[in-house]
């Protein structure tokens, strides 16, 4: 059963990778058929910490991959975050580790125990904007004008891939980060520029005001030393009997 959850660790700062001056920059969202060369999530330069990510993933976030007949063949990041296959988002990879998560394994975000809406873009694609900073380039920051407080996924997406980076361990609200694309398939041995950024969030759950805990703990008490009262009562009498 699905639900949602108000994490308690802390975060240092949110996302992705500080401006790398080494990296090549490169136009992004080249869909370039030049030779491929797979990258895991995990070899960008994160700057906070983040639960674990997925990819380089094959093709865009936004739009399932269909065949001639109309069959999916590749589902879309939103289509995956809420089908309940762990599988579709495996392996996983844990902050600058190379060893590869399967479903089970400590260290891997079960995603599926979550409701996942697509609600931040930079690109048009949720129905909330992202402010990014050097779009199309290897690294920048991006802000949105609410508070993130419950478990979230920011997609990178750049060249023919995108790779996921989930977080749910943090106590204080996020609104901003940075990012970079080292995370995400070179092209013909380059490094792929931004080509868009998408949030994808999980509903909060309200904590509950300290009065109503108050009353609630008042309530169990009382209800005990009644209960205890009149069984006693009860008791006596029917020894008198």
């Amino acid at each position: 059963m699905k639900h949602t959850s108000v994490f308690s660790a802390l975060l240092v700062a949110a996302s992705f990778s500080a401006a790398n001056p080494s990296l090549a920059q490169n136009a992004g969202g080249d869909n370039s058929t030049t030779p491929v060369i797979p990258v895991i999530c995990s070899s960008g330069f994160i700057v906070s910490s983040y639960s674990s990510c997925s990819g380089a993933l094959s093709g865009n976030n936004v739009g399932s991959e269909i065949d001639r007949d109309g069959v999916v063949i590749s589902p879309d990041l939103l289509a995956r975050l809420n089908s309940g296959d762990k599988s579709l988002l495996a392996p996983q990879y844990t902050k600058d580790s190379t060893i590869a998560l399967q479903p089970g394994n400590n260290g891997f975000f079960d995603f599926t125990q979550y409701q996942w809406s697509l609600t931040y873009s930079d690109n048009n694609n949720g129905p909330k904007p992202i402010t990014v900073t050097n779009p199309g380039l290897n690294s920048g920051t991006w802000s949105i004008a609410d508070q993130l407080t419950s478990a979230f996924a920011v997609a990178v997406k750049g060249g023919n891939s995108y790779s996921v980076y989930f977080f749910d361990n943090f106590a204080s609200a996020v609104s901003s980060g940075e990012w970079d694309t080292l995370g995400l398939n070179k092209i013909d041995g380059n490094t792929p520029g931004h080509s868009h950024i998408d949030i994808y969030t999980t509903p909060a759950q309200p904590i509950p005001e300290p009065i109503t805990m108050f009353g609630i703990g008042v309530g169990l008490v009382g209800g005990g030393v009644l209960k205890q009262k009149y069984g006693k009562k009860a008791n006596k009498e029917k020894v008198t009997a």
